[in-house]
């Protein structure tokens, strides 16, 4: 794939015209080099050309930008020589800086490769077990109550007429109907007493405890809170279990992929930078940064 020149004019065209035999060699390994100049130039072309500033330049991110440079030169040749990089649809990388993506999308190729030979069910099976909390869903009650308050009344008397409600409701008579015809709650004329679902956390303490501890289709006795009595119905329950594997398994291997590649691309360019048969020096560095201190600072 003949690609070569566009990706090297694009992505050194402000630096490889600068640099000069005298330059100083920051990065060299694999046949590739980069230049005091170069990380110089990349430096000023960010201001010039993106409107962007370092908020820090320090010695630090310079030699960062030096490694960048060095990796993403080196991947962006190797990637010529890659003949899957095609299917990665190269061709419309124009629009963005040439070198940078040719790393991403060889990058990319080879974690695809790796992936391909790794069986991810047995991962995702041993992961599933070995953190089933994590894939718990959380328990919901439906219920409905009936509210009789207490506030400046007779509790013996309120209490009284809450069990006459609850005895009725056992014998069959429509909940809601009730709750609409004696709940002290405003909204349950409109609601007939429902609640819908609710997760722990959302009630009264008092209540909450109750309901959570009710089977489906159960009526509660009195439930005294700081709004009054009341007398639950738990209509339906659902979640409070573990997700089966065969629901979570897909989200589990999609997770194993994406941190596999993730690794093998830290792994890949942190190793091209440990391998370079030079790297560059404090003075070096320091030099640099000297001359491109103006480079710091935000923009508005």
């Amino acid at each position: 794939m003949k690609i070569r020149v566009l990706a090297l004019s694009v992505f050194i065209f402000f630096i490889s015209q600068f640099s000069n035999a005298e330059d100083a060699v920051m990065f060299e390994g694999e046949g590739i080099r980069i230049t005091e100049s170069e990380v110089g130039n990349y430096i000023d072309n960010l201001l010039v050309n993106y409107k962007e500033k370092y908020e820090t330049l320090d010695e630090a991110t310079v030699g960062q930008i030096a490694e960048l440079l060095y990796v993403t030169k080196l991947l962006a040749e190797t990637a010529e020589d890659n003949p899957y990089i095609e299917n990665e649809k190269v061709k419309w990388l124009g629009e963005f800086q040439v070198n940078s993506t040719l790393k991403e999308a060889l990058l990319n190729v080879e974690a695809q490769a790796l992936i391909r030979n790794v069986n991810f069910e047995d991962m995702a099976q041993k992961v599933y077990e070995k953190n089933k909390g994590q894939f718990e869903t959380e328990k919901q009650v439906r219920a409905s109550h009936i509210l009789l308050r207490t506030q400046n009344k007779d509790e013996e008397s309120v209490l009284k007429q809450i069990l006459e409600l609850k005895g009725k409701a056992e014998k069959g008579h429509d909940f809601a109907l009730m709750a609409r015809a004696h709940s002290q709650d405003p909204s349950a004329r409109r609601n007939g007493g429902d609640l819908g679902f609710f997760a722990k956390g959302k009630m009264v303490p008092a209540f909450e405890e109750k309901a959570f501890s009710m089977q489906e289709g159960e009526i509660s006795g009195p439930v005294k809170t700081e709004f009054g009595f009341h007398i639950i119905k738990v209509s339906d329950i659902r979640g409070g279990g573990i997700k089966p594997f065969a629901e979570v398994k897909s989200s589990i291997i999609e997770s194993l992929k994406n941190d596999m590649a993730q690794k093998y691309k830290v792994d890949r360019i942190s190793k091209l930078a440990e391998n370079a048969s030079t790297k560059p020096s404090l003075k070096i560095i320091s030099r640099v940064l000297a001359k491109h201190k103006h480079i710091q600072g935000k923009t508005d």
